[in-house]
Protein backbone atom coordinates (compact mmCIF):
# COMPACT_ATOMS: atom_id res chain seq x y z
CA UNK A 1 0.00 0.00 0.00
CA UNK A 2 1.24 3.61 -1.16
CA UNK A 3 1.99 6.08 1.83
CA UNK A 4 -1.43 8.05 0.86
CA UNK A 5 -2.94 5.21 1.21
CA UNK A 6 -1.67 4.22 4.32
CA UNK A 7 -2.35 7.85 5.89
CA UNK A 8 -6.28 7.44 4.21
CA UNK A 9 -6.65 4.23 6.34
CA UNK A 10 -4.74 5.39 9.96
CA UNK A 11 -6.95 8.65 9.70
CA UNK A 12 -10.33 6.93 8.70
CA UNK A 13 -10.73 8.43 5.31
CA UNK A 14 -11.37 5.15 3.46
CA UNK A 15 -14.72 4.99 5.47
CA UNK A 16 -15.38 8.12 5.12
CA UNK A 17 -15.10 8.57 1.54
CA UNK A 18 -17.25 5.57 1.64
CA UNK A 19 -19.82 6.70 3.19
CA UNK A 20 -19.97 9.95 1.20
CA UNK A 21 -20.12 7.78 -2.16
CA UNK A 22 -22.66 5.83 -0.87
CA UNK A 23 -24.83 9.32 0.13
CA UNK A 24 -23.72 11.05 -3.19
CA UNK A 25 -26.98 9.31 -5.43
CA UNK A 26 -29.09 10.80 -2.57
CA UNK A 27 -28.58 14.16 -3.12
CA UNK A 28 -30.83 16.11 -5.29
CA UNK A 29 -29.33 17.17 -8.81
CA UNK A 30 -30.55 20.16 -10.85
CA UNK A 31 -32.78 18.74 -13.81
CA UNK A 32 -32.34 20.51 -17.26
CA UNK A 33 -35.21 23.27 -17.68
CA UNK A 34 -37.58 22.17 -20.05
CA UNK A 35 -38.03 25.41 -21.60
CA UNK A 36 -35.78 28.95 -21.36
CA UNK A 37 -36.60 30.88 -17.99
CA UNK A 38 -38.05 34.08 -18.53
CA UNK A 39 -36.14 37.37 -17.44
CA UNK A 40 -38.43 39.76 -14.96
CA UNK A 41 -36.98 43.22 -14.50
CA UNK A 42 -37.60 46.01 -12.22
CA UNK A 43 -40.26 47.75 -14.09
CA UNK A 44 -42.40 49.70 -14.18
CA UNK A 45 -42.17 52.51 -12.52
CA UNK A 46 -44.32 54.58 -10.86
CA UNK A 47 -47.54 55.60 -12.38
CA UNK A 48 -46.74 53.36 -14.93
CA UNK A 49 -47.70 50.02 -17.57
CA UNK A 50 -45.91 46.99 -18.68
CA UNK A 51 -47.92 44.63 -20.92
CA UNK A 52 -45.86 41.10 -22.03
CA UNK A 53 -46.15 37.93 -24.12
CA UNK A 54 -44.24 35.12 -22.92
CA UNK A 55 -43.78 32.69 -25.00
CA UNK A 56 -43.29 31.18 -29.21
CA UNK A 57 -46.23 32.60 -31.18
CA UNK A 58 -45.79 29.64 -33.91
CA UNK A 59 -45.32 26.70 -31.99
CA UNK A 60 -46.47 24.56 -28.83
CA UNK A 61 -45.57 25.10 -25.27
CA UNK A 62 -46.55 27.40 -22.62
CA UNK A 63 -47.52 31.24 -23.87
CA UNK A 64 -48.65 33.79 -21.29
CA UNK A 65 -49.67 37.15 -21.01
CA UNK A 66 -48.46 39.51 -18.07
CA UNK A 67 -49.54 43.18 -17.36
CA UNK A 68 -47.92 45.19 -14.43
CA UNK A 69 -48.62 47.98 -12.59
CA UNK A 70 -46.32 50.56 -11.25
CA UNK A 71 -48.40 51.78 -8.15
CA UNK A 72 -45.24 53.60 -6.44
CA UNK A 73 -42.07 53.76 -7.16
CA UNK A 74 -40.80 50.56 -5.08
CA UNK A 75 -44.18 48.83 -4.99
CA UNK A 76 -45.64 46.78 -8.52
CA UNK A 77 -48.79 44.84 -8.99
CA UNK A 78 -50.32 42.45 -11.46
CA UNK A 79 -51.45 39.70 -12.79
CA UNK A 80 -50.37 37.00 -15.56
CA UNK A 81 -52.35 34.12 -17.57
CA UNK A 82 -50.90 31.08 -18.92
CA UNK A 83 -51.96 29.11 -21.87
CA UNK A 84 -51.15 25.86 -23.89
CA UNK A 85 -51.18 26.04 -27.91
CA UNK A 86 -51.51 28.09 -29.72
CA UNK A 87 -51.09 25.35 -32.50
CA UNK A 88 -54.15 23.84 -32.12
CA UNK A 89 -55.85 26.80 -30.38
CA UNK A 90 -55.34 28.67 -26.83
CA UNK A 91 -55.71 26.35 -23.88
CA UNK A 92 -56.43 28.12 -20.63
CA UNK A 93 -54.06 26.70 -18.11
CA UNK A 94 -53.47 28.84 -15.08
CA UNK A 95 -53.60 32.43 -14.04
CA UNK A 96 -51.08 34.30 -11.18
CA UNK A 97 -51.32 37.01 -9.24
CA UNK A 98 -47.59 38.91 -9.00
CA UNK A 99 -46.21 41.63 -6.42
CA UNK A 100 -42.51 42.74 -7.46
CA UNK A 101 -40.96 45.30 -4.46
CA UNK A 102 -37.94 47.50 -5.62
CA UNK A 103 -35.40 47.87 -2.84
CA UNK A 104 -32.78 49.95 -5.05
CA UNK A 105 -33.69 51.37 -8.17
CA UNK A 106 -31.28 50.83 -11.22
CA UNK A 107 -31.52 54.05 -12.83
CA UNK A 108 -30.66 55.70 -8.83
CA UNK A 109 -28.65 52.95 -7.53
CA UNK A 110 -25.00 51.78 -8.54
CA UNK A 111 -27.06 48.39 -8.60
CA UNK A 112 -31.02 47.63 -8.56
CA UNK A 113 -32.52 45.17 -6.77
CA UNK A 114 -35.90 43.77 -5.92
CA UNK A 115 -37.62 40.76 -5.10
CA UNK A 116 -40.80 39.61 -7.41
CA UNK A 117 -42.98 36.80 -5.70
CA UNK A 118 -46.36 35.06 -7.50
CA UNK A 119 -49.03 32.85 -7.11
CA UNK A 120 -50.95 30.55 -9.55
CA UNK A 121 -54.21 28.81 -9.46
CA UNK A 122 -54.84 26.26 -12.09
CA UNK A 123 -58.28 26.10 -13.84
CA UNK A 124 -59.37 24.05 -11.53
CA UNK A 125 -58.96 26.65 -9.17
CA UNK A 126 -56.31 25.01 -6.85
CA UNK A 127 -52.96 26.69 -5.68
CA UNK A 128 -50.76 25.29 -8.92
CA UNK A 129 -47.20 27.60 -8.00
CA UNK A 130 -45.54 29.38 -6.06
CA UNK A 131 -42.44 31.52 -6.97
CA UNK A 132 -40.19 33.55 -5.81
CA UNK A 133 -37.23 35.76 -7.96
CA UNK A 134 -34.51 37.75 -6.66
CA UNK A 135 -33.86 40.35 -9.06
CA UNK A 136 -30.57 42.13 -9.98
CA UNK A 137 -30.15 44.83 -12.41
CA UNK A 138 -27.20 47.32 -12.95
CA UNK A 139 -27.36 50.00 -15.74
CA UNK A 140 -24.58 52.17 -17.83
CA UNK A 141 -24.72 54.46 -20.55
CA UNK A 142 -23.55 51.44 -22.83
CA UNK A 143 -24.39 48.46 -20.58
CA UNK A 144 -27.50 46.58 -19.45
CA UNK A 145 -27.12 43.50 -16.74
CA UNK A 146 -29.87 41.88 -15.32
CA UNK A 147 -30.35 38.57 -13.59
CA UNK A 148 -32.97 36.21 -11.68
CA UNK A 149 -32.68 33.74 -9.13
CA UNK A 150 -35.96 31.65 -9.12
CA UNK A 151 -37.09 29.44 -5.62
CA UNK A 152 -40.20 27.79 -7.49
CA UNK A 153 -42.95 25.23 -6.13
CA UNK A 154 -44.99 23.84 -8.48
CA UNK A 155 -47.49 21.29 -8.87
CA UNK A 156 -49.09 19.38 -11.65
CA UNK A 157 -51.15 16.21 -12.70
CA UNK A 158 -51.27 14.96 -9.27
CA UNK A 159 -47.30 15.84 -8.89
CA UNK A 160 -45.47 18.19 -7.17
CA UNK A 161 -41.92 19.37 -6.56
CA UNK A 162 -39.65 22.72 -5.69
CA UNK A 163 -36.71 23.55 -7.75
CA UNK A 164 -34.38 26.42 -8.92
CA UNK A 165 -33.35 28.46 -11.55
CA UNK A 166 -31.53 31.12 -12.98
CA UNK A 167 -31.58 33.75 -15.82
CA UNK A 168 -29.39 36.40 -16.97
CA UNK A 169 -28.89 38.83 -19.75
CA UNK A 170 -25.74 41.52 -20.86
CA UNK A 171 -26.62 44.32 -23.17
CA UNK A 172 -24.65 46.49 -25.15
CA UNK A 173 -24.67 49.29 -26.66
CA UNK A 174 -22.86 49.33 -29.98
CA UNK A 175 -24.46 52.08 -32.10
CA UNK A 176 -24.54 55.09 -29.31
CA UNK A 177 -28.48 55.24 -29.49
Amino acid sequence: MDLAGRTAQRHGMTKVHYAIAALLPLVPTPAPAQEPESLDQLEPGAGEVQAEWLGNLGGEGEQGFELLFGLTDKLVIGAEMEFEGPRDGLVFEEVSAVVLYRFADPEEAPVGFGMMGEAALDRGGRLSGLEMRGIVEMQSPRWWLQGNAILRHAREDGEHGTGIAYSASAQRDVGGL
